[in-house]
């Protein structure tokens, strides 16, 4: 026979007090141990609850009306209710806090790590730097973290390999969420898909869901909101672009005509963003210079395009380069695209390692 610990005896009267309150304010009525047993997943057998229920009464937390067997919490139970609402709403203002803190900063590191190039890239070629932020589509998951912020109220943060990083708020209209299931489902989680691509998760996760037993339904709807907000497909990579004044000084696009060009093909810049994430699927070594013509498409036919992947990790995440007319000095722009390439590796290294 299993010896119960007293940590987990205390658990179980803090679920069960938890769901007599719930269910006494909902209906209004007593509650009983078979009406626990249906609204809620506490994996305990009715006269398990039975037992702990005359044990909340003893200490004087519930009491139950003489011509009735359910139970309706005392003024005390309901202090008690108060004060531990009070205490994990605390500590989840505070966890939530830090999360905040943590997710604002790394956006910022990551956000200005692809400014920075964009600019340094426009400043030492005298026309347009560009820089395609990792897309998550391309990237694995190195974490997710969920934070209980109220008892339906749910904080999602997810962190990408390639430094995304994602968060999300979800509200249960019926569910009652308790912190130690949170922490199952935080293990539960990572291990089944940290390190997998998110191409790979949404292969996988309609087996992990099907695993799940059926009285893991809280758990199971849980999973199925995760992936339908974060492992979805269809997220655009970003575009940083800076410089794009610059081409303005060349006497070539001093006319009206390409002048127009110009201006359309900025309005459109998701055009660049389409053609870079193509040349992401085949990454090469090196600086690849793309003139007039090869472009391939109406919008760029008087520029070059000089560009490169940067990697993390040793994988290709993004494409950065240089955008200017077909005049340049092509020699300079490729080794100042190999150089910032380089560097920008070597600075999204750090940023994985600092973590």
């Amino acid at each position: 026979m299993r010896t119960v610990s007293s940590d987990e005896i205390e658990d179980r009267k803090q679920r069960i007090l938890q769901a007599v309150l719930h269910l006494s304010i909902k209906t209004g009525k007593p509650v009983g141990s078979s009406a626990i047993v249906e609204a809620f997943p506490l994996r305990l057998s009715p006269a398990s609850i039975r037992h702990v229920l005359g044990e909340l009464e003893k200490e004087g937390l519930l009491t139950h009306p003489h011509t009735s067997a359910g139970r309706i919490p005392t003024d005390k139970g309901y202090r008690a209710y108060v004060n531990s609402l009070a205490e994990v709403q605390r500590m989840a203002l505070e966890e939530g806090s830090r999360v905040r803190e943590e997710y604002e900063m790394r956006m910022k590191e990551i956000e200005q790590v692809m400014l920075s190039t964009s600019r340094i890239l426009s400043r030492l070629s005298h026309c347009t730097g560009f820089i395609l932020a990792p897309k998550l589509e391309d990237s694995a998951l190195r974490h997710l973290e969920l934070v209980l912020l109220e008892p339906q109220r749910i904080l999602a943060i997810l962190v990408s390999e390639s430094g995304h990083v994602r968060h999300e708020i979800f509200v249960s209209e019926r569910t009652v969420y308790d912190p130690q299931m949170i922490r199952q489902l935080n293990a539960l989680l990572n291990d089944k898909l940290r390190g997998l691509s998110f191409h790979d998760i949404r292969s996988h996760i309609s087996v992990f869901l099907s695993e799940l037993e059926h009285n893991q339904m809280n758990t199971w709807q849980m999973v199925k909101e995760i992936s339908s907000r974060f492992f979805t497909e269809g997220e655009e990579a970003e575009l940083y672009m800076d410089g794009a004044n610059n081409i303005l000084s060349f006497p070539e696009f001093q006319d009206s005509q390409h002048l127009n060009q110009l201006v359309h093909f900025m309005d459109t810049r998701r055009t660049l963003a389409d053609i870079l994430s193509r040349e992401l699927k085949a990454p090469h070594n090196g600086a690849r210079v793309k003139i007039g013509l090869e472009n391939q498409t109406p919008e760029l036919q008087e520029f070059s395009v000089v560009s490169s992947t940067y990697t993390q990790s040793g994988r290709a995440v993004g494409v950065l380069g240089i955008l200017g007319p077909k005049r340049m000095q092509y020699e300079k722009m490729i080794a100042i695209v190999n150089e910032v390439s380089h560097l920008l590796n070597q600075a999204l290294d750090r940023l994985k390692t600092d973590e």
